[in-house]
């Protein structure tokens, strides 16, 4: 039934890279970790999106989108309703776009994340400090 509209999706869901377990130092410490997710529940405020960087994140960074790797976004985890990352879904297709037609070349996910960012299009969008680690997912 598609009586539903899907932009009124107030549930929260988490999105985890498949290979997200690599970066665990051991099994034990990557299911311990998954299996505590429901702890960032009551921290996410409605209508928001968290996400986990590296870098702190800087609107000035201009030039790099395609020479490296632009860690603003962690890129293995981000976690938030549903009707926020249906629009952080729409975003990003629209920037991806934009990129191949525009520059006519390929970049990293967490570059168009940044991008999108940086252009003011991100609103719901909380940024928080996050390693390529289990830090990650601690809110």
């Amino acid at each position: 039934n598609n009586d539903n509209n899907d932009n009124n999706d107030n549930n929260i869901y988490a999105w985890i890279d498949f290979g997200i377990s690599k970066i665990f130092q051991n099994d034990n410490e990557f299911q311990t970790t998954i299996c505590n997710l429901s702890n960032m529940l009551n921290k996410i405020k409605p209508g928001t999106i968290k996400i986990p960087g590296c870098w702190q994140l800087n609107p000035n960074d201009y030039g790099n989108d395609f020479l490296r790797v632009n860690w603003y976004f962690c890129g293995g985890f981000f976690i938030g309703y549903g009707n926020k990352l249906l629009e952080f879904e729409k975003l990003v297709k629209q920037e991806l776009k934009s990129i191949l037609e525009d520059e006519k070349k390929i970049t990293f996910e967490v570059n168009i994340w940044f991008r999108i960012w940086r252009q003011g299009l991100l609103n719901g969008t909380e940024w928080y400090y996050g390693n390529h680690n289990a830090s990650m997912f601690i809110y």
